[in-house]
């Protein structure tokens, strides 16, 4: 995912309650304003997910000196050092990866919208006595669509864009392994992202 697309995040504080606009949004390649045009009702939670990756950046970087600070109405929302291959560049794109294929997943389990909806792999015992006690989340969804969004940008055949795909990559395994391995620890989450995103 390239900083371009990651003003999306900023972007979407914004709007509040508005509907996302994809032609509006500064820095989309052609793929990803398909994307958005074609999958207009997730747009919402891609534009969260990139907003709590950003959000899980500063909070991880926040006693460092750079520490993923937002420059605002620009397009390259964290200036300069994400121009370079570096390892801050390679969190920023595992964790915005990680971010919509968190928000995704979560949506779809809230079920706030028709695109999507529970796993259907986790199915509870019929018969007698059970009782259904909510949704599974999807993970394989909201990977598929960070996979689409996020990998859009990156399809040079040069080594730049194969490390980024990679990065963002790490960040959507990272998500889902965390996802399928403490379920419980997310249901009790009250907001936002998986503490263990030091893993990425």
């Amino acid at each position: 995912m390239c900083y371009r697309s990651l003003a999306l995040g900023q972007q979407y504080s914004s709007l509040g309650s508005q509907p996302i606009l994809c032609g509006s949004i500064p820095g989309l390649v052609p793929k990803q304003l398909r994307f958005c045009r074609n999958y207009i009702e997730i747009m919402p939670s891609v534009a969260e997910g990139v907003k709590l990756g950003i959000q899980e950046c500063q909070h991880q970087f926040r006693g460092r000196r750079w520490n993923c600070t937002t420059i605002k109405d620009n397009l390259a929302i964290f200036g300069p050092v994400l121009d370079k291959a570096t390892r801050e560049s390679a969190f920023v794109h595992a964790i915005a990866s990680a971010g919509v294929a968190f928000a995704v997943t979560r949506s779809c389990a809230e079920g706030t919208s028709t695109m999507c909806g529970c796993d259907s792999h986790h199915k509870g015992p019929p018969g007698e006595g059970w009782k259904w006690g909510g949704c599974s989340e999807d993970a394989e969804f909201g990977v598929l669509v960070s996979r689409e969004f996020a990998d859009a940008r990156e399809n040079r055949p040069d080594a730049r864009s194969a490390m980024n795909r990679h990065n963002n990559e790490a960040g959507r395994t990272v998500n889902k392994t965390e996802k399928c391995a403490e379920i419980e620890h997310y249901t009790h989450m009250s907001q936002g992202f998986p503490q263990d995103s030091e893993r990425i």
